[in-house]
């Protein structure tokens, strides 16, 4: 079950956005962070909740403390056992993704999955202990069980939510030793916090991580100048990959993407910059066909509109950028040629009569 969701996070994650498969490492760890901060306490804490007192109803627990060996032996004999039960089962649920992730993302997909998967098994082994803790100190299975779900209920959906609501309500100043930063070391306390911070916090050359290609936008992706959906105007389009982002910042015309690229203070570190080939997109509606945007060809000044009124269309071979120009008219350049000046953005909206 567990390899189930996993695969199914992994593939099927950016289906919103059209894309298949694993399209962003650091979009990957992040979900599948999520799935076993739920699952991986869950099974541990079921896993070893009557391992002690369900000995003890079972009357088999006398027997088992009648052989030469110590309290702690038989203690250390049962987490063993069960460490190693759940450990296999961690590792053989995760097995599959990673070998995705090495496809896709090469040794940097390995080496940041391989730290998710250690620190996984790691939760569930502290899960684990807890509930061995529990099992010996309940009176019976029942209460065991009852203490177990509610320490899962505290450790993953209370205790941050609590420790946020005293932040919010004191406006960060709990008082006392709590008082500044000290705060966040409470999240220590918490082995799913750990868990977070583990994997979360390494994640900002993670989104680096594998080649830089182009992905498709969703009915639901947005410019990032004015906030114009992307599916309901025509004319090219344009994304940015910025570093250290796992999604592009997409823009509604190639003007905006020009702008931006051109401007230097705009310019931020980027892993790709693409626009629409409109030798094969459809105008009025274009999906996909992404190419290399300083690589392209385009054609400024023509009779066509975009999202924005005057437009850039762009190409990827000057002899369809040539055609365009024959039927609609403008002129031709490469991104070498263009200026700032000609992509000003300065008014744009007033000429956009589909706002």
């Amino acid at each position: 079950m567990f390899a189930a969701f996993s695969f199914a996070i992994t593939w099927f994650g950016g289906a919103d956005r059209g894309q298949i498969g694993p399209s962003s490492l650091e979009l990957t760890i992040t979900s599948l962070v999520t799935l076993a901060i739920y699952l991986i306490p869950l099974i541990a804490l079921l896993l070893g909740f009557d391992s002690v007192v369900g000995e003890r109803e079972r009357g088999s627990l006398d027997l088992l403390l009648a052989l030469p060996i110590t309290r702690l032996e038989l203690l250390l004999g049962k987490y063993l056992g069960l460490a190693m039960a759940l450990s296999v089962a961690t590792l053989l649920g995760l097995a599959g993704v990673a070998l995705l992730m090495v496809v896709r993302f090469g040794e940097a997909g390995l080496y940041h999955y391989g730290v998710f998967m250690v620190s996984a098994v790691l939760l569930g082994l502290a899960l684990l202990s807890l509930a061995l803790l529990l099992s010996t100190l309940a009176r019976d299975r029942a209460h065991a069980s009852g203490l177990a779900i509610a320490v899962w209920f505290v450790l993953v959906l209370v205790f941050n939510l609590v420790l946020l609501g005293l932040l919010v309500a004191t406006g960060g100043d709990l008082g006392g030793w709590l008082d500044g930063d000290r705060a966040a070391w409470l999240l220590l306390f918490n082995p799913a916090d750990i868990f977070r911070i583990l994997n979360l916090f390494p994640l900002d050359d993670a989104a680096d991580a594998g080649p830089a290609t182009a992905v498709d936008f969703g009915p639901n992706d947005s410019c990032a100048l004015d906030g114009m959906l992307l599916y309901e105007y025509p004319g090219p389009k344009g994304q940015l990959l910025v570093s250290g982002q796992p999604q592009p910042v997409w823009y509604c015309d190639t003007l905006e993407l020009l702008n931006v690229l051109l401007e230097p203070e705009q310019v931020r570190r980027l892993r790709g910059a693409w626009v629409q080939d409109m030798a094969h997109a459809d105008w009025e509606r274009p999906r996909g066909h992404w190419i290399d945007a300083r690589q392209a060809h385009y054609v400024l000044d023509s009779s066509r509109q975009g999202a924005m009124g005057d437009t850039a269309a762009s190409f990827a071979d000057a002899a369809a950028a040539g055609a365009f120009q024959s039927r609609y008219g403008g002129r031709v350049l490469v991104f070498t040629d263009i200026k700032p000046e000609m992509v000003d953005l300065t008014g744009g909206a007033l000429h956009d009569t589909r706002m």
